[in-house]
């Protein structure tokens, strides 16, 4: 009796075990392509973040110079033009004034840091540099000290287009303390990599707007160093710029055009910022009706902004929602 009793409960038991993995199986089955490639992460809610930043456009009097764009992948998009990005998302793009610079800059701007191009789209901007908070470093910045000092540039308002991170001013300190250590070339190669550079020799590479290694770097190159991993692993304290890396998914890139196009899509940039738009009249009458990316060669498809002027490419639906609208449905 005791023997035909144990047997029984195991037979229940399997079952109830069988059963259990089948239920995984089945909503592992069902469970959508958007919950199965959601990047995590942990530290920051980028959708409280541009609910913030957006709240704050709106007090600055930015609403008829910026919007915000609400796109997914088409079917044909998800074939050819996913990459290793989401196939849907939502960014700001924040057309500013001169006159309302100081502004932006005081109120939101210092907590970000910004992947800068020297022009407006519309003129095919091809050089680099960065913005950290109110500190502006050309390629030349980024690679030498100012008269032997570290003194960057303060960002003044002009004809630029952006990436725009939200990174806060404590967290900028580690992007600026890695600047200061490579304009003093104490950055020092921890083992031998490739031609130029040797183990316990400092890192100091030459320009060659073509190259990406640590021997050669372009404008973009620089730009990016503190988040391109070879850098890191001979850099003495990686750890506070790593964790940016990992939050933001950031790519070192040697092509400028690239530092934009190919971050935009992901879930952490607030969007793209373009500043002096005073410069261009006809945005400023009607930017987010006319506001338009225009062709960029070289890129590959899945790094294009997706925010097409008509709403509807053949990879990609969008939709450009006043800051109201935005808010309204959040």
């Amino acid at each position: 009796m005791k023997v035909k009793f144990f047997l029984a409960i195991l037979v229940l038991t399997l079952v109830a075990v069988l059963d259990a993995q089948s239920a995984t199986r089945c909503e592992q089955q069902f469970k959508t392509v958007a919950e199965e490639s959601a990047p995590i992460f942990a530290d920051v809610d980028f959708h409280q973040v541009k609910l913030d930043y957006t709240k704050a456009l709106m007090r600055m009097g930015l609403e008829d110079t910026s919007y915000v764009t609400r796109w997914a992948l088409t079917p044909a998009g998800r074939q050819s033009a996913l990459g290793r990005f989401p196939a849907k998302g939502e960014f700001i793009v924040t057309g500013l004034p001169t006159v309302k610079f100081n502004t932006w800059m005081n109120q939101v701007g210092k907590d970000t840091v910004g992947l800068v191009l020297d022009d407006h789209p519309s003129n095919s901007p091809g050089t680099a540099s960065l913005r950290i908070g109110k500190h502006y470093f050309s390629f030349r910045d980024i690679r030498d000290l100012n008269d032997g000092r570290f003194q960057p540039s303060r960002f003044e308002s002009s004809a630029l287009t952006e990436l725009t991170l939200p990174i806060t001013v404590a967290e900028q300190k580690a992007i600026l303390d890695f600047i200061k250590t490579r304009q003093r070339h104490e950055v020092i190669a921890k083992h031998s990599r490739g031609a130029g550079v040797k183990q316990g020799e400092p890192i100091a590479p030459e320009f060659d707007s073509n190259k990406f290694t640590l021997a050669e770097e372009s404008c973009a190159a620089a730009c990016t160093s503190w988040f391109d991993r070879r850098w890191l692993e001979h850099y003495d304290a990686p750890a506070a710029l790593l964790r940016l890396v990992e939050r933001f998914d950031l790519k070192a890139t040697f092509v400028a055009k690239q530092m934009v196009w190919g971050h935009v899509r992901l879930p952490g940039p607030i969007g793209i910022t373009i500043f002096g738009l005073d410069q261009a009249p006809e945005l400023m009458a009607s930017f987010r009706e006319k506001n338009e990316w225009h062709t960029i060669r070289g890129i590959p498809a899945y790094g294009y902004i997706p925010d097409p002027k008509s709403g509807l490419t053949g990879t990609v639906k969008s939709k450009r929602l006043t800051l109201s609208e935005w808010l309204e449905a959040n």
